[in-house]
């Protein structure tokens, strides 16, 4: 039988399948306590609310016995029996990569007791069957016939302040910039346009805030004893900042870090409760897609189309400069080397994208002989070339006074510099590879002649020398393993201070 309920903190709720497109995302996102706490009514289930299309369609017996349930122990998770809930929809292509469908489907907040969550699901639901809702399908490339809705029931929360980020400014699709709206109270005004709010345009390689634009608030949403009404904005609130600097920081952070995970810029609605962040709903931005340009993906080698690429993180221009001689660097020593790989970046929207793509000299015995030819070298060419040519440049730049030299003058020491730069990158990969190779053979020879040791100890062969710095710290770190919550204060206290003699016998353990 068909799961009827599945709760948003199942692994089993990432699936777009069997609980549609919102609260697979937000699945995504459980962690830290962000997302309010909340279940689902799967597909199937909603299925059988609507059989026909009908204006007087209810809950199956069996199925509001199994909502009721989940929706008393939501109660109990959340520590309130009669729990304030939202209820949204949660279509199987809703907040996708291409259709957000947003302001399609009911929301409806504030929910209050089994007998209104019951006929806010019914209502959520029979939205799904509107004209206007089966005309969005069918421009979306579906049939209009194909609902594929689920019902996400979550905790309420009653929002001191709402915002929305974009992590790519969605009117210059600017994917370095990240716009945010904030408004007081609940969001509803934000998201449907009637408010005009606070935005916030933020620097996102540096967290840094732009320009920032504080609107006259009249009127918020806020909750009733049931269901969302419209007050005045507090006199003293009316032309105050919505968020403070640390909330913009906060909300960036969170942003960011969601686009890393769902490898896309997104659409982000949140909310601050008693200055807590709750993460309410995310979606990709799908209007970047719309100046016109052509987003079809031509690659200069079409075999790089096969390797397994790894996004990294986001870079600035600069740093995708220096990063392409390094790599440069490290390319050319593989090729000498004959490794089996060469590594590969590009950038996408400003993320790094690493590969490795296969390589190889000759045959086998080919690429053998020129690591051990280079292997042989190594040693020679530091001593006579390499260490004597960083010296050499190091003293150079050294002796150069930067703050001297015009623009063109320092754009010719880049030139000179960036050249070296690959070089240096050659080099570190020749003696770090080296070295690698090295406490390789020796591994397999250790094992091989002492097959009943410790898989570490060949390792400590290697390991060097300790030093006092190395003994403090360890000596710290044992220090910390005694340590309980209740006397960091005191240790803390005690190191930070200037006294050369310090009381400990007031910690424990």
């Amino acid at each position: 039988m068909a799961l009827s309920i599945m709760w948003l903190d199942d692994p089993a709720s990432g699936k777009k399948e069997l609980v549609g497109g919102k609260a697979a995302n937000l699945n995504q996102l459980h962690s830290g306590g962000q997302v309010p706490l909340g279940f689902c009514i799967t597909i199937d289930a909603t299925a059988r609310i609507v059989p026909v299309r009908s204006s007087e369609a209810s809950l199956p017996p069996d199925l509001y016995a199994e909502i009721e349930a989940a929706y008393a122990e939501l109660g109990v998770r959340c520590g309130t029996p009669e729990l304030a809930v939202a209820i949204r929809s949660s279509a199987a292509a809703e907040d996708g990569a291409v259709n957000s469908f947003a302001g399609q489907y009911q929301t409806l907040l504030n929910v209050v007791g089994m007998d209104a969550v019951a006929a806010a699901i019914v209502k959520c639901v029979e939205t799904a069957y509107r004209p206007h809702a089966a005309a969005y399908r069918k421009r979306s490339g579906a049939s209009a016939d194909e609902v594929n809705l689920a019902i996400l029931v979550q905790e309420f929360i009653t929002a001191d302040a709402s915002a929305v980020a974009f992590t790519a400014n969605p009117v210059t699709n600017d994917p370095s910039e990240i716009v945010i709206n904030a408004y007081w109270g609940l969001g509803e005004g934000l998201v449907d346009g009637s408010s005009v709010p606070d935005t916030y345009i933020v620097d996102k390689w540096e967290l840094r805030i732009k320009t920032r634009s504080v609107a006259k608030k009249e009127r918020m949403c806020a909750a009733g004893s049931a269901g969302v009404s419209e007050i005045d904005v507090p006199a003293a609130k009316r032309s105050r900042p919505t968020l403070t600097d640390d909330q913009v920081g906060e909300i960036c952070r969170s942003a960011v870090d969601l686009e890393a995970r769902m490898r896309w810029p997104v659409d982000l609605e949140c909310a601050f409760k008693d200055g807590k962040l709750y993460l309410l709903q995310c979606r990709p931005v799908t209007t970047l897609a719309q100046d016109g340009r052509d987003w079809s993906v031509e690659w200069d080698d079409p075999k790089d189309a096969e390797l397994t690429w790894r996004r990294g993180s986001l870079e600035t221009p600069l740093d995708q400069s220096f990063e392409w001689y390094w790599m440069q660097g490290w390319a050319k020593a593989r090729r000498e080397t004959g490794s089996g790989t060469l590594p590969m970046r590009i950038y996408v929207n400003g993320y790094a994208y690493e590969a490795e793509k296969p390589f190889r000299i000759g045959n086998r015995k080919a690429q053998e002989d020129a690591r051990k030819k280079t292997e042989r070298e190594i040693p020679k060419l530091w001593k006579s070339e390499w260490l004597p040519g960083l010296k050499q440049k190091r003293a150079y730049f050294r002796s150069l006074d930067l703050s001297a030299l015009s623009n063109d003058e320092l754009a010719s020491v880049l030139v000179e510099a960036l050249p070296w730069y690959c070089e240096c990158a050659r080099m570190h990969a020749h003696l770090g590879g080296t070295a690698v190779e090295a406490v390789g053979h020796l591994v397999e020879w250790y094992r091989k002649r002492f097959p009943d040791a410790a898989e570490s100890e060949p390792y400590r062969l290697v390991q060097g020398q300790s030093n006092l710095s190395v003994e403090k710290g360890h000596l710290l770190w044992q220090l910390q393993q005694h340590l309980t919550s209740a006397n960091e204060e005191l240790l803390r206290a005690a190191l930070q201070s200037r006294k050369k003699q310090c009381r400990w016998d007031g910690l424990e353990g």
